[in-house]
């Protein structure tokens, strides 16, 4: 149990499926501390153990102690394995395997399994996965079978409507878990292209005996081998975002921090009032001809104080813009101590992701700290925008000058968007 951000006791049974049963499992499996050869991995009540070797029976005692150890965890809080359900695969690496160790659990020897299934994949000895794409080709064959029911060459369903539903239904269940599955080599592709030609034929009800090539180009669907490398390396990039706050020199705008649930942080904002008085620093962000900047102008009642602008690089979008404009407002107001500051934003976006609990980016939590450790009082506003109001319409003027700039003053990596636009339009171009 959870009480003050301290784990304690509790004698009560809680669910298997209970989220923050879950929640808390996995951050107690941080404790186990493995060498470079050994990690483990939770998903949900799921655990995997990965342990690596120069031979099978090196490792062998070790095996036995880690699983030891696992018991005594899950004996710890009330848990148990289940010994049916729990398997083990070795993975060969040049030579074949001679030797399977004798890995036991609460006394009782673990079976070794030649295809194990995680999270809907299927893993073989040699990772080739072809086991795994002869099981979704099944799948595939057995719901083009219930589609050809309604689909003829004079009848039924139009290809419009078959491509619809290849599009979203059967290209995501071979698609599922590529990033992990697909190596760029002949045996996947063709496996990939053979898959794919019955759906084809029926979305553009062709002979049996038409090219691969020419159904592709008929039905409007590119090879799947390489849609599944551009999307891939689209997740490459969006993940390599996610996990590295610098990259050649740039801010990653969705770098993202772990952060425990009972931490997380939720800003509050409210809507702006007409007869709103004393210090207030309205932010606003602007992207004109592919140029973006951001800015923020300090009001005292209705007195300007003072401003500063931002140039970012081109590939920053106006939710950076908003949020950049946000931040460097805070640090403002934190680095001259100004008491009680009222900041005012036509961004609702921004303010959203600063409200929003399961908001994970670093950057915008780092903004919720800050507000949250002031030791005045920073209260966030939402302006509707083009409005004539004062402060808004001269952030608005200041945030197209910023745009004018020609040193960059921050710059951001491209961001999720933009990268799957940049891989779509290489898609749709194929």
């Amino acid at each position: 149990m959870v009480e003050d951000g301290y784990i304690t006791k509790e004698s009560r049974k809680v669910p298997v499926w209970d989220q923050s049963c879950v929640l808390v499992a996995n951050e107690l499996l941080n404790d186990f501390e493995f060498d470079g050869n050994h990690r483990i991995q939770a998903f949900a009540d799921d655990i995997i153990i990965l342990m690596r070797a120069t031979a099978s029976y090196l490792d062998y005692c070790l095996r036995n102690d880690i699983m030891k150890e696992l018991e005594n965890w899950a004996a710890k809080f009330r848990l148990k394995f289940s010994k049916s359900k729990t398997k083990y695969i070795m993975f060969k690496y040049k030579k074949d395997i001679a030797h399977f160790p004798e890995i036991k659990m609460y006394g009782e020897r673990i079976s070794y399994s030649k295809i194990i299934k995680y999270l809907g994949i299927l893993f073989d000895p040699n990772l080739s996965f072809i086991p795994h794409l002869n099981e979704v080709q099944e799948k595939v064959f057995k719901l083009n079978e219930k589609l050809r029911r309604i689909t003829r060459a004079t009848w039924g369903l139009k290809p419009q409507v078959v491509k619809e539903i290849y599009k979203t239904v059967v290209e995501k269940l071979i698609q599922y878990g590529s990033v992990i599955w697909y190596k760029d080599i002949v045996k996947i592709n063709n496996k990939l292209i053979q898959i794919q030609r019955q759906p084809l034929l029926g979305i553009t009800k062709t002979y049996r005996t038409v090219s691969n090539e020419a159904i592709q180009v008929l039905s409007g669907c590119p090879p799947l081998d390489l849609k599944i490398r551009i999307e891939n390396d689209m997740a490459r990039q969006i993940r390599r975002n996610k996990l590295n706050k610098i990259i050649d020199d740039k801010i990653s705008f969705e770098y993202e921090k772990r952060i425990l649930p009972w931490k997380t942080l939720k800003i509050d904002w409210n809507y702006y009032m007409e007869e709103m008085k004393g210090l207030m620093i309205f932010t606003d962000g602007s992207k004109i001809d592919g140029r973006v900047g951001c800015t923020f102008v300090v009001f005292y009642n209705k007195t300007e104080l003072d401003y500063r602008k931002f140039r970012l690089n081109d590939s920053s979008t106006v939710f950076m813009a908003e949020v950049i404009a946000i931040q460097q407002a805070v640090q403002y107001v934190k680095a001259n101590h100004l008491g009680q500051v009222n900041i005012i934003s036509d961004s609702r976006s921004a303010l959203m992701a600063l409200s929003a609990v399961e908001e994970a980016r670093d950057i915008i939590n780092n903004i919720k700290e800050d507000i949250k450790e002031y030791k005045g009082k920073i209260t966030l506003t939402w302006i509707r925008a083009q409005m004539g109001n004062f402060g808004n319409e001269r952030a608005d003027q200041l945030a197209k000058e910023a745009i004018l700039i020609s040193d960059e003053t921050i710059s951001f990596v491209p961001s999720k968007n933009q990268i799957k636009n940049e891989g779509n339009k290489i898609i749709k171009d194929l």
